[in-house]
């Protein structure tokens, strides 16, 4: 019996206590968990900052897209005074004013080498040997202009109707 007792000893001695390397191995897998732990917080960090400057950038863009025209041209409304920024309003007609002079250079040169494409988008086009029309362009283009049309003019009624209100509730 007592070899049993001894030999179940030395057992429990050399399976219940480990070894220094065992030790430093379980150590060593700790923080190698715990480093990949971190790089994965990190990683999630940054694509979290990532999509929120895309979501930032993405509304900024809507923003701007919907900017009113006369925003644009620094004429606003605040606590029933009309605003007009003429800075603003400066750099609106200097904007439309270059976007002109480039597309009536473009047409210019295009029809002095005989081949205008600058209407393309109206549906016209003209070559030294043929006029093109697509009416369903030139269609398409005249809807879009007719709603921009009608866009800037409901802007101004909603501003002469505040307008209006303002003077309405002041008499």
């Amino acid at each position: 019996m007592k070899k049993i007792v001894v030999v179940f000893a030395i057992l429990v001695i050399i399976f219940g206590c480990e070894s220094k390397e065992e030790l430093a191995q379980a150590k060593q897998a700790q923080l190698y968990k715990e480093a990949q732990q971190t790089q994965l917080k990190e990683i999630q960090l940054a694509k979290e900052r990532k999509d929120q400057e895309e979501a930032l950038a993405k509304q900024q863009a809507i923003k701007e897209a919907n900017e009113s025209t006369l925003t644009k041209l620094g004429v606003t409304m605040d606590e029933g005074k009309l605003v007009i920024d003429t800075n603003k309003a400066k750099d609106f007609f200097a904007k439309l004013s270059d976007s002109f002079t480039t597309t009536s250079q473009k047409i210019d040169k295009e029809l002095k080498e005989g081949n205008l494409t600058a209407t393309k988008d109206m549906g016209v086009e003209i070559s030294n040997s043929s006029v093109t029309l697509d009416f369903n362009k030139t269609k398409d283009f005249f809807e879009r202009w007719g709603q921009k049309i009608e866009q800037l003019s409901k802007e101004i009624e909603l501003f002469e109707e505040a307008i209006d209100d303002k003077n309405l509730s002041k008499k």
